[in-house]
């Protein structure tokens, strides 16, 4: 049986063996950075984004899945981007707003649709921290990112998280 994608990141950490992901955003989405991704030894891809319309979603991970074989991990901005096309799932908590929505709410609208699913299932805490402009995540979850240079706060969430 092959290595689930988490066992995948705990095993090359247990070794210290970095690993590189890339993000794609379905509203940018363009096929050369699949055609790069599959000539520079990407470990994972991600898809997602906050605000992205159903449809542009779906149409992006069918896509992507048609030109490689990295394994596939949805970064969803909510519980419409959920897709069999991929081969897990990262379960978002945004552990520094406090927006309810985006710390349960999505994932028990989402919750049946995943149980049905073959996704593999990564929870994971999601920390914003303000990198100077704001972005569609801080405008959708409709939180503020802790202050980039409040480390001890920013450190604080992770544990907690």
């Amino acid at each position: 049986m092959k290595n689930s994608i988490y066992q995948s990141i705990r095993n090359s950490k247990k070794k210290d063996k970095k690993l590189f992901a890339v993000l794609i955003d379905p509203d940018k989405f363009n096929s050369s950075v699949i055609r790069e991704a599959n000539k520079s030894k990407v470990d994972f891809i991600f898809i997602g984004g906050s605000g992205l319309k159903k449809e542009k979603f779906r149409k992006c991970i069918n896509s992507v899945s048609k030109l490689t074989k990295i394994p596939l991990v949805i970064f969803p901005g909510g519980r419409e981007q959920i897709s069999e096309k991929a081969d897990a799932i990262l379960l978002l908590s945004l552990i520094s707003g406090r927006n309810p929505d985006y710390l349960i709410g999505e994932h028990i609208r989402a919750s049946r649709q995943l149980k049905k699913s073959k996704l593999e299932i990564i929870p994971t805490g999601y920390v914003l921290i303000n990198g100077g402009k704001k972005v569609s995540a801080h405008k959708i979850s409709k939180t503020s990112p802790i202050k980039y240079s409040n480390n001890e706060l920013a450190t604080s969430t992770a544990i907690a998280g």
